[in-house]
């Protein structure tokens, strides 16, 4: 029976209390059967995030409401074939992996577009990096490189 209002709810040595005198129940995640795909991308795709959100398939059927995160698929046991891409002008990253899911099991694997449209992307069960980053930092090292080229050629030419 909850305390009369204005009151305080009696309280027990060691339980913590939440809001409104209410005993604080911490989230133990249970083991269910199932897959969770934690899809993510790199800072620099800020717009793949704003504008798209990865598409996922199960054994050629299309799971709804995919997001960029993590998205949880109840299965039950066997072996699934499991396709993740992100649509752009076509679906761009694409990468596959069969995994096997047993009873009261959960599985996580990760996925991470690429950098460059024409790349593969990445699907595993450790964190992925993100294939194709030389692409993008190829352009930054070729300008820095140009620069003291340039700083090179003008301290020769003073002396």
């Amino acid at each position: 029976m909850p305390p009369p209002h204005g009151q305080f709810a009696p309280q027990q040595a060691g339980q913590q209390y939440g809001w409104y005198g209410q005993p604080y129940q911490q989230h133990v995640p249970t083991a269910t059967s199932g897959l969770t795909i934690d899809a993510s991308y790199e800072w620099f795709n800020f717009m793949m995030g704003l504008l798209t959100t990865p598409k996922i398939k199960i054994n050629g059927q299309l799971v709804p409401n995919t997001r960029w995160g993590e998205n949880n698929i109840p299965l039950g046991p066997g072996t699934y074939h499991v396709w993740v891409a992100t649509p752009w002008l076509f679906d761009m990253g694409a990468a596959q992996m069969t995994v096997q899911v047993h009873q009261a099991q959960g599985l996580r694997a990760y996925y991470k577009p690429p950098a460059v449209v024409f790349l593969g992307g990445a699907l595993g069960f450790e964190p992925q990096k993100t294939p194709g980053m030389l692409f993008v930092w190829l352009p930054f090292a070729l300008v820095g490189a140009l620069v003291l080229l340039i700083l090179l050629l003008a301290l020769v030419a003073s002396i």
